[in-house]
């Protein structure tokens, strides 16, 4: 179990899958404009779409004491905006999961691996925070 908690009613288990499922849920928000990529920009498999699959293996998911951090990496249609599109996900992820745990901070953060033109995906490596502020990788 990724996350235990404890209290006077019982105690909760929550494992990656459930976190996964819950970011997936969030993605379906936008109607396949941003989509999950592996960290190598290939797009995640179809089956992971219709319930075939969680998506955590294209997430990293990482518990410390009360704090859960999410790292997604995800493709996105070309003429998104990056900071704002991204930001707006991860906002809509960390709230999602903070309700599902209940009393947990949640830091989420996602890699733009590329842009999706045409159907071909274009590399970028591009991290974004749920402020919206961005990183690009080539800076660093």
């Amino acid at each position: 179990m990724l996350v235990k908690k404890e209290n006077q009613y019982g105690r909760i288990e929550v494992n990656r899958t459930a976190i996964g499922r819950a970011v997936l849920y969030e993605l379906e928000h936008y109607q396949g404009r941003v989509r999950l990529s592996g960290k190598n920009a290939r797009l995640a498999p179809f089956m992971r779409y219709i319930g075939g699959d969680n998506g955590i293996s294209n997430m990293e998911i990482e518990a410390e004491e009360d704090v859960l951090y999410i790292k997604i990496y995800i493709v996105m249609e070309f003429g998104n905006s990056i900071g704002g599109t991204a930001g707006e996900l991860l906002r809509r992820i960390e709230s999602r999961v903070a309700e599902m745990l209940g009393g947990y901070k949640v830091v989420a953060t996602a890699v733009v691996k590329g842009l999706l033109v045409k159907g071909e995906v274009r590399p970028r490596n591009i991290e974004v925070r749920s402020d919206g502020s961005t990183i690009n990788e080539a800076d660093r």
